[in-house]
């Protein structure tokens, strides 16, 4: 099994495809900032203003894999692939509906802008479930837990025909 889970890792660590679902979810909960109109078409929801305020750093991805038998359903830490200069990056849901991503302290690379627009976001289904799209990716996330403090959501995706359930974690930072 660790020959397994390190197999993994390095998949992970050289396939950016891996990264991206994560990467376009923490965009998505930062694009939560903007001033969005509920479901309803109603005033701004009180979820959408915590978003649009202050910004949202990923302190915890892990990533359940299921390859069925022999091997099993895998978990994976996904935040121990990132690399420490992709930790302290930033995700800011703007008012317009599009995210920003902040490179934070730690640039990966210095010649990159420290800010880039991202991708758009939205709040569904009563503000339960946020959406990202981003580099041609759309990402439903059902979100488990939500205050001032932070988020934890849960998206599936699939990888090369295995289901891939990957839960999420942000702190609220203003």
């Amino acid at each position: 099994m660790r020959d397994f889970k390190t197999s993994y890792y390095r998949f992970v660590q050289n396939n950016p495809n891996m990264k991206k679902p994560v990467i376009l979810l923490a965009l998505f909960v930062l694009s939560l900032t903007a001033c969005k109109k509920s479901d309803s078409g109603g005033s701004s929801s009180a979820k959408a203003t915590t978003l649009e305020t202050g910004k949202w750093r990923i302190t915890a991805s892990s990533s359940v894999v299921e390859y069925g038998a022999p091997i099993g359903n895998q978990t994976v830490d996904l935040f121990n692939t990132f690399q420490s200069c992709q930790r302290d990056n930033l995700f800011i849901f703007n008012t317009d509906m599009t995210t920003t991503t902040d490179e934070g302290a730690t640039k990966c690379n210095a010649g990159d802008p420290q800010q880039t627009i991202s991708g758009t976001w939205a709040l569904l289904n009563g503000d339960t479930q946020l959406t990202v799209v981003a580099s041609g990716t759309t990402i439903t996330a059902d979100i488990l837990s939500f205050d001032n403090n932070g988020m934890q959501i849960r998206y599936v995706t699939y990888y090369g025909g295995y289901k891939a359930t990957t839960t999420t974690t942000y702190v609220h930072q203003n």
